[in-house]
């Protein structure tokens, strides 16, 4: 399962869980967005302003919680990840900027993996297994196991301050791009 996933991330997280034969359900609040989940290839969308996490956990696994929980979205929205997870589970997030009570991991016996993808570019560790995990995403995009969620509305250059309000208010549902025009610049 990824709970409360990003925009951003979604479509990696959907290509990832594809290639591993796992179940894909995404926390979302409206149902364009439920659309858009279900055909970047999500099992089902759970809709987080009507239902619960115990609702959701009972219904997708009997009550006994997901195997893994990828958390893009983090901060104290990993409370939610802790209740959702399986005893002796996975939560793996890219924020864990947060202070929280960690009653519930130990309670559960749940593992928590903080992502920080760059620290190999940063430090200088491990930057071959950087270079594996961005070629292991290059021959997904070739072979068109991962696709890129734009939304329908493109800004200039000169309307990032728009693109900006746009993606703010929520209404954004994909990547917003920002298109620059040759035709209009003497290069």
């Amino acid at each position: 399962m990824n709970t409360g996933c990003c925009r951003r991330c979604r479509p990696y997280c959907t290509a990832i869980s594809q290639t591993t034969r796992s179940c894909r359900l995404w926390n979302r609040t409206k149902s364009k967005q439920a659309a858009i989940i279900r055909d970047l290839g999500a099992d089902a969308a759970i809709f987080t302003e009507t239902e619960s996490v115990e609702e959701y956990v009972n219904q997708y696994t009997a009550g006994k919680g997901f195997d893994v929980i990828l958390d893009p979205v983090g901060g104290t929205n990993l409370i939610n990840s802790f209740k959702a997870v399986k005893y002796n589970g996975s939560v793996c997030t890219t924020n864990a900027r947060v202070t929280l009570d960690l009653g519930l991991i130990h309670a559960k016996a749940i593992s928590l993996h903080a992502v920080f993808m760059l620290i190999p570019m940063v430090y200088n560790i491990e930057r071959d297994r950087h270079s594996t995990i961005l070629s292991t995403i290059s021959q997904m995009i070739e072979k068109n196991q991962l696709r890129i969620n734009r939304d329908e509305r493109q800004f200039s250059f000169e309307q990032i301050g728009e693109a900006h309000q746009y993606i703010e208010s929520g209404k954004a549902l994909g990547k917003v791009s920002l298109v620059y025009s040759f035709s209009q610049n003497n290069i």
